[in-house]
């Protein structure tokens, strides 16, 4: 279950509209369809897990590592800037 302060980093990290990039990633991963009925997630369901609503391990763990990637991208294109406006 994600924890409040780990919804905050998502949050930071994806924007308050995390939903679309969250699905985007899934269809990527192809982990976008739910084993147990067959549907593909949708938006609600990517907030209420993300919220602590739901409890799915999988998708759970895409968030945070997709969270991680862009958070990571984020802080190496603050650095070309700054290095740029250094230089």
């Amino acid at each position: 279950m994600i924890q409040p302060a780990e919804k905050e980093i998502i949050v930071s990290a994806l924007g308050k509209q995390y939903s679309p990039l969250v699905l985007e990633d899934l269809k990527k991963r192809n982990l976008h369809v739910n084993p147990n009925t067959g549907n593909e997630y949708d938006n609600k369901y990517i907030n209420r897990i993300v919220n602590g609503d739901f409890t799915n391990r999988t998708v759970e763990n895409a968030i945070i590592e997709l969270a991680v990637r862009v958070k990571k991208q984020k802080s190496k294109e603050q650095a070309k800037r700054l290095k740029k406006l250094l230089s």
